[in-house]
């Protein structure tokens, strides 16, 4: 890939530049919280700059930027699972950029990508069930709940929602 462009946003490949302005956006509580725990917190430079360099250098390359305002503001990307019964999509968005409609583009960007490049007939995404945000996200996209799963932040079991989607246009409901 290139790059999807949106009038808010582009999707594009990590460059080596970017991890300072990644790490700015993911060394947010707020963020973290909505992430599993294999993301770290605090988020540092290095932390980014490994980041980068592993989404740089795996082939294919699944993992990109979300840059608003000429900056990587966040990151989506998805893992197609073994015997590419599904792909599994994750994103996250710098806090100074939630509630403006970027993450829910960048999802339906993503999915369109994901599903004219891999011959997958759905894709999946797990959410923290007190991450309301990402659940609207994914529900507007054409996400349907299939089921749910403890999982552990932050030392603390809690909940986890899992959702799919088919291939095809979102339905209404």
């Amino acid at each position: 890939m290139t790059e999807l462009r949106h009038e808010k946003f582009l999707i594009r490949p990590f460059l080596w530049d970017d991890a300072p302005a990644l790490a700015r956006h993911a060394a947010n509580h707020n963020v973290w919280q909505t992430l599993s725990d294999d993301f770290p917190y605090p988020y540092t430079e290095e932390h980014a700059a490994n980041w980068v360099a592993s989404a740089i250098n795996a082939s294919p390359r699944t993992h990109f930027a979300i840059e608003v305002k000429g900056e990587a503001a966040g990151a989506i990307g998805y893992r197609v699972m073994p015997g590419g019964f599904n792909a599994e999509l994750g994103y996250w968005l710098g806090e100074d950029f939630w509630e403006q409609g970027i993450a829910t583009a960048a999802v339906e960007l993503m999915l369109d990508y994901i599903f004219s490049t891999h011959p997958v007939p759905a894709v999946t995404a797990n959410v923290f069930e007190f991450n309301n945000a990402s659940i609207r996200v994914l529900q507007k996209t054409g996400f349907r709940l299939i089921g749910w799963q403890t999982a552990t932040k932050a030392g603390k079991n809690v909940q986890q929602i899992i959702y799919s989607r088919g291939r095809g246009p979102a339905k209404d409901g």
